[in-house]
């Protein structure tokens, strides 16, 4: 090889440093010496990237052992006055697919001239998937209006219905 010989190199590594520099620069690195402030200049370049990447880097690498995500069913709330006996039971029932901190609770009131008088409530909580709420009460005959209310977590939900004694 001799001395005169020009060597090409623009796939090389080298070519798209000095590609990357010039851009970043506006210096070119061939046939020029580098001066201080130039140097300085892409050290202050180099550290400001490395400081982004240990941002990024940290915040890409966070653990996530504490978080845990679990999808959430719909709650499903069911209630009733069923006779049982010579008294009626009033009940509410609230069910999820998941255990969670559930709580379930019924009002009952009665229909007296197209207006509801409140009776009675009940209510009950539970950790797990299902939880009840029940109580025993002498009813004379008409019509009653029972009102279900349910919650799991930050779910919730409501069921009504409307039940006669002969």
């Amino acid at each position: 090889m001799t001395a005169n010989k020009k060597i090409n190199f623009e796939n090389s590594p080298s070519y798209y440093c000095c590609i990357v520099v010039y851009r970043l620069t506006g210096y070119t690195v061939q046939n020029k010496r580098w001066s201080k402030k130039m140097k300085r200049r892409i050290v202050s370049y180099v550290i400001v990237m490395m400081v982004c990447f240990v941002i990024a880097g940290n915040t890409l690498a966070l653990s996530s052992d504490e978080i845990v995500i679990q999808p959430r069913s719909a709650i499903s709330v069911t209630c009733g006055l069923t006779q049982s006996g010579s008294l009626y039971r009033l009940w509410s029932k609230t069910k999820t697919s998941f255990s969670d901190e559930l709580t379930a609770s019924a009002s009952l009131y009665q229909i007296v001239n197209g207006s509801e008088v409140f009776i009675t409530s009940v209510s009950a909580s539970a950790t797990g998937t299902t939880v009840t709420a029940s109580k025993l009460r002498s009813l004379s005959s008409g019509t009653y209006k029972v009102y279900g209310y349910g919650t799991a977590g930050s779910s919730s939900g409501s069921k009504s219905i409307t039940v006669t004694i002969p």
